[in-house]
Order: C-alpha cells, then structure tokens, then sequence
C-alpha cells in the first residue's frame, strides 16, 4: 500500500495525471523519487504513440504540425514544472550576482527578460531539432529511442535528488531527499537507468549511445554549475537540469540521424 502511495505522490506533484491524494508521511515518501522517472516513461510512450497514430493513419498532417503536437505532450504531461524551473534558474544564471542574491531571484515568482529571451531559444531550438528528427522517418522505434530521454533525464534528475547536496534546507526538492531511503533509492534509480539505456541503445543503435553519453556530460555540468552557483541543488535546478538535458541530448541524437 505505500509503494502506491509513493507513486500517487510523485504522480501529484509532478506530473497533471489525476491521482488519489494521500498525507505526506515519511513512510510514504522513501521511495517516492523513485517513481518520479515514471512520469518520464509515461511521456516516452505518448510521444511514440502520437508519432505512431501520425505516420500511419495521420500521415497527410505536415512534419511541423506533427512536431507542435509531439512537443505539446511533455507539457501537458508535467504540467510544465521543469519549465518552471528553467525559466526561474535563466534568470537566477543571468543575473551574475552572489550565491545569495541567485536564491532569492529563483524564489521571486515573477518572471525576468531573460527567462523569456531563454524559453524563446530553448523552444526554437528543440522545435527545430524534433522536427528534423520527425523529417528523417527513421521509423517508430527509432523515434522511440529518441523518446525515452524523457525518462532518462528524469532518472538522472532523481539521482542527484538523493546524491548530491541540496542548497536549501527547505522546499519540495528538500522535502524528497530528507524522506528518501537514500542508498536503496539510488540502487533502484541506477537499475532504471541501466533498463533505460539498454533500450535506447537496443532502438537507436548509435544515435541512442550518443544520446546517453550526451545525457550524462549535461548530468556532470548540472553538479558542478549546481554546486558552484548556488551551493547545491533546488527544485528550480532540477527543472532546468531535465530542460537542458532533453534538449542536448535530443539535438546530439539529431545530428547523429543527419550524418
């Protein structure tokens, strides 16, 4: 009864999927993080089965049409939280103030130019990469290759969560670390990613090994920029970490499909 509490919880904060609301006890939070990927691979398979509908009974519709939809589906998903995050964190970044000054700036809940200049390049950018990877036809399963980076990066995220050390000593991120069975939490987010990787490389072939290395280069420089800008990590942080993780890897798995 607690492993579905646990996923209930992590449902419900992260992701818009209507889930049965439930106290947020220690007992129902150990293993919570670990089920955030979930709401990672439930994006994975929407994107492939929208890709899917649109090759096969939808294939009149245009690429960039099929490309605004496929991109709509992590939003509506998430509900756009990791957007959130990115948006908060560009300015924070942007801002070139003390260690200080940045935490306050991703606590302000209004926005700054250049958490807009961001999301506009950000968009452009991962329009214009999904696109080409939509325009190749490489197939469904390499297109789900391409789509369990959404998992991927969400695995990652959940692994700094319980290994790396937060900036705050309050706030949702805050809350999930302290409630995690840290050691048996990262021994499951390490299997899930080994399944993950598995499988993107057992569809992608190259493009799904490029698309994992890329992955964990973004994962080492979220550490550092985390640690050396704001002295650990917040929920702002992980937001902008899956953000640019997709986006990354998304564009390295492109390039690999054009060469």
């Amino acid at each position: 009864m607690n492993v579905l509490k646990s996923i209930a919880i992590a449902f419900s904060m992260y992701s818009r999927i209507p889930m049965p609301v439930f106290e947020w006890k220690k007992e129902n939070m150990k293993y919570s993080i670990c089920f955030f990927p979930l709401v990672g691979l439930v994006i994975s398979f929407a994107v492939s089965l929208l890709y899917y509908l649109f090759e096969v009974y939808f294939s009149m519709v245009p690429d960039a049409a099929k490309t605004i939809f496929i991109l709509a589906v992590p939003i509506i998903i998430s509900g756009g939280i990791h957007l959130d995050g990115y948006m908060d964190t560009s300015d924070a970044l942007s801002s070139y103030r003390d260690r200080e000054k940045r935490l306050e700036i991703l606590k302000d809940p209004h926005i700054g130019a250049f958490a807009v200049i961001r999301l506009l390049l950000y968009s452009t950018v991962f329009f214009a990469t999904v696109l080409t990877i939509i325009s190749v036809h490489a197939g469904v399963y390499l297109l789900f290759a391409w789509g369990l980076i959404f998992f991927y990066s969400r695995i990652l995220s959940a692994v700094a969560v319980v290994s790396f050390k937060c900036a705050k000593s309050n706030g949702t991120l805050y809350t999930f670390a302290e409630g995690a069975e840290k050691t048996r939490c990262r021994v499951l987010l390490i299997i899930e990613a080994i399944i993950c990787t598995f499988f993107m490389i057992y569809f992608g072939k190259n493009a799904g090994v490029l698309e994992t290395v890329a992955s964990l280069l973004v994962f080492i420089y979220y550490h550092r920029m985390a640690d050396d800008k704001f002295g650990g990590i917040t929920g702002d942080l992980a937001g902008f970490f899956v953000c640019v993780c997709e986006l990354i890897s998304s564009f390295v798995f492109m390039l690999w499909l054009l060469m």
